[in-house]
């Protein structure tokens, strides 16, 4: 999850004097942004549930609407369950939206496929796009 620039927060040690603890200031540099990504994370997935089910396709689930969506760049942040372990591929094209469950989708498309790929590694590669 990409941590925008210039995000608040503040850290009390390091500075340019001598004797400085660069070590204390990586690991406070550190708590900050893991703190600030479980935020985001935390808001994106109450996003998530506050529009799930909604009948404008806000909150999707599934490997099809998921692959879909990320065709359409229509998604704005992709949650990937790291605990389940997947066997399937997707087809991908040159360009990283384009991504299938179906070989001949894509070719549908006018896209020459690439070749099948891990569907996970295909998801963030298309999420990333």
């Amino acid at each position: 999850m990409n941590v925008p620039c210039g995000w608040p927060g503040e850290v009390s040690s390091g500075g340019r004097a001598a004797g400085t603890d660069d070590e204390e200031l990586a690991r406070e540099v550190e708590n900050l942004r893991q703190s600030r990504v479980s935020e985001i994370r935390r808001n994106a997935l109450e996003r998530l549930k506050q529009a799930g089910g909604r009948p404008e396709g806000l909150g999707i689930e599934g490997l099809e609407p998921v692959l879909a969506a990320l065709r359409e760049a229509q998604v704005e942040a992709l949650f990937v369950d790291t605990g389940t372990r997947r066997s399937a591929k997707a087809w991908i094209g040159p360009e990283p939206t384009q991504i299938a469950d179906d070989e001949g989708l894509l070719r549908e498309l006018g896209i020459t496929p690439i070749g099948p790929v891990d569907v996970d590694s295909a998801l963030v590669r298309a999420a990333a796009g």
